[in-house]
């Protein structure tokens, strides 16, 4: 490369826009659960005779079954420490090694996280197998596929459709988090609005951020 292009190359490198905010929405609707994750994580490794003051906030079932929480929490950790990043035009053209090998990450950590909230459930929850554990069935499975036609698109070199997946993936991710801010709309509705958001808020939120993932890439990709 003569010195010229290299300083082309140099000049487009800077030029690529970090994409602060979509970085920043990602890891502050993936932090939500992420963060307290990392504490919970810990007390729970430390085990329930470790003297500490946040033990009163860890479910006390938690340290009967520590593995289950072990696993979807650290996988929660490395799918907040890698996702949002890959949303990044500048670390993706100056350092696609780094995008390829942090998407892998973000890819494994994401199945892991879904199919372990299943696994939760099944312990936590045995007996209860209606609307609201379907939806989170739906939601996980909707999660894994998501991610995996993402990384069969991006092993074809078909970057831009890897692309428009990769968006689906982060929206059917964020399906577990978005009810939270749509429970404060149910709870003005009333107790109907309450029991919707229970059993089915998962799928709304499903839905919902499909729709906002499609308008984004297409606003980004026109």
């Amino acid at each position: 490369m003569t010195y010229q292009n290299a300083m082309i190359t140099e000049q487009n490198n800077f030029n690529t826009p970090f994409n602060w905010t979509g970085v920043g929405f990602l890891l502050f609707m993936i932090g939500i659960p992420a963060i307290p994750a990392v504490f919970i994580v810990a007390l729970v490794v430390m085990g329930s005779g470790v003297e500490s003051p946040l033990s009163g906030m860890v479910n006390a079932r938690y340290f009967d079954m520590p593995l289950v929480i072990i696993c979807h929490g650290i996988s929660g950790i490395v799918f907040f420490l890698t996702m949002p990043f890959q949303f990044s035009p500048q670390l993706r053209q100056t350092k696609p090694g780094y995008h390829k090998v942090n998407g892998y990450f973000a890819f494994v950590s994401a199945c892991v996280m879904a199919a372990s909230g299943v696994w939760m459930h099944h312990v936590f929850s045995p007996n209860e197998f209606g609307a609201r554990y379907v939806s989170l069935v739906i939601v996980a499975i909707t999660i894994c596929m998501t991610f995996v036609v993402a990384v069969l698109y991006a092993i074809k070199k078909d970057f831009k459709q890897h692309q428009r997946w990769i968006y689906f993936a982060a929206a059917a991710s964020l399906a577990v988090v978005s009810p939270l801010f749509l429970e404060i709309i149910a709870m003005l509705i009333g107790n109907v609005g309450a029991e919707l958001m229970y059993d089915y808020g998962r799928l709304i939120g499903l839905a919902l951020n499909f729709q906002i993932a499609y308008w984004l890439f297409k606003k980004n990709h026109s």
